[in-house]
């Protein structure tokens, strides 16, 4: 098969329907809303947030359109340091925390749009912004390749997406194997690339290595976080909390965390180019 022949979308689809089927996620608000309480705990000591907006180009001019906004940890940047802000998460509990956020702040330069991004119209719902980041979003996407189009049409100036790196580690895959469960990987960077470069977009690309630690109050507060992100059953619950009592490291402050803290994101940028073709 050359190269060419490749349907890079179609394997997207279907890999992130294996995903979501074995990991029980429907993607529906109410899952999002149960994990908004969690992100704050998850995001503290994340360097992903500082290292992707080191790299984002902005200005006191321009719009931003932060898709899959989650609690606003780049709205709330982009409030700063830009004219106005666009947020739209499927979850209204997200929302209502960035809300909190934004009104402690006395912010008033941020649009919220409770929807998905597949549900947004351009030129309707809303109209194209200078930058439009898509931070961690696109694997909730199902059609890569129609919300990558849609990114590029919503961008007048620069646009950037980041995508899992294709690295996870032993921890994850040995607690999936503990409480019975298949551990399928996520999609990775490599399905994003070549969508783009069908599409004539030839985007920088910088992986981001970020040390994540997530610091938990005790072992029952590890599990409760697990919960919520796999929908344990009351068995694999049961499971889970041996593992996590056996495996957690104990902090010199008594704070709980997982062995393994290190994620590897992929950055794709590029400027916009209305010379390029938008359709592959």
């Amino acid at each position: 098969m050359e190269l060419e022949e490749i349907d890079w979308n179609a394997l997207w689809m279907k890999k992130h329907l294996i995903r979501t089927i074995s990991s029980g996620s429907d993607l529906q608000e109410e899952r999002w809303d149960q994990m908004a309480p969690w992100y704050q705990l998850w995001s503290e000591h994340d360097e992903y947030y500082p290292k992707l907006l080191q790299r984002v180009k902005m200005d006191r001019d321009w719009s931003v359109l932060d898709i899959g906004c989650g609690t606003g940890i780049i709205s709330i940047a982009a409030a700063i340091r830009s004219k106005r802000v666009t947020a739209i998460d499927i979850s209204s509990q997200m929302l209502d925390i960035l809300k909190s956020e934004a009104d402690r702040r006395f912010f008033g330069n941020i649009r919220y749009l409770h929807q998905t991004w597949e549900s947004i119209k351009l030129n309707s719902d809303i109209k194209s912004h200078d930058v439009v980041i898509a931070s961690r979003a696109i694997a909730r996407t199902g059609d890569l390749q129609e919300s990558l189009q849609k990114i590029n049409q919503a961008t007048k100036k620069f646009a950037y997406v980041t995508a899992w790196g294709g690295e996870e580690g032993e921890f994850i895959h040995s607690f999936h194997q503990a409480i019975g469960r298949t551990h399928t990987e996520t999609p990775d960077d490599i399905y994003v690339y070549n969508l783009l470069h069908r599409m004539n977009i030839y985007p920088n690309v910088e992986q981001l290595l970020c040390k994540n630690q997530i610091l938990y109050d005790t072992p029952d507060h590890a599990l409760e976080s697990y919960q919520i992100l796999l929908h344990l059953t009351p068995e694999e619950t049961n499971i889970a909390r041996d593992f996590l009592f056996t495996h957690l490291k104990r902090r010199k402050n008594g704070k709980y965390e997982t062995p393994e803290t290190r994620t590897r994101w992929s950055l794709f940028w590029w400027e916009k180019n209305h010379t390029d073709t938008e359709n592959p």
